[in-house]
């Protein structure tokens, strides 16, 4: 899988393109905006073609991790596989959803 964060205004988007099979890369690339105060954090899944359960898992703790410090984190852009995933696990509820990063990122306004 391959991960880019770039920062705007001070969200970080971060793009997840591939397949997420497990966590480690992602934890290891959002850990330090997560030792952030308030991080604001949008997950664009709109390359994501595939993830698993332990990925799913890597997703709620990071959520978790954010809310517990102040802080927040959209998932934007997901594709209809990661929609059906969410729905069928019904994460969808526990996650802050939008259909775009643009959208996403005017929450933050």
């Amino acid at each position: 899988m391959k991960i880019e964060i770039d920062d705007r205004s001070g969200v970080s988007v971060v793009r997840l393109d591939g397949e997420m099979q497990g966590g480690a890369e992602l934890t290891e690339k959002v850990h330090a905006i997560l030792d952030k105060p308030a991080p604001k954090i949008v997950l664009d899944l709109g390359a994501l073609s595939y993830l698993n359960s332990a990925a799913l898992g890597t997703l709620v703790a990071t959520t978790a991790r954010a809310n517990t410090q102040g802080g927040r984190v959209i998932f934007a852009n997901p594709t209809p596989f990661v929609s059906g995933i969410l729905e069928a696990t019904r994460l969808n509820s526990f996650f802050e959803m939008s259909d775009s990063v643009d959208e996403a990122l005017a929450r933050f306004s």
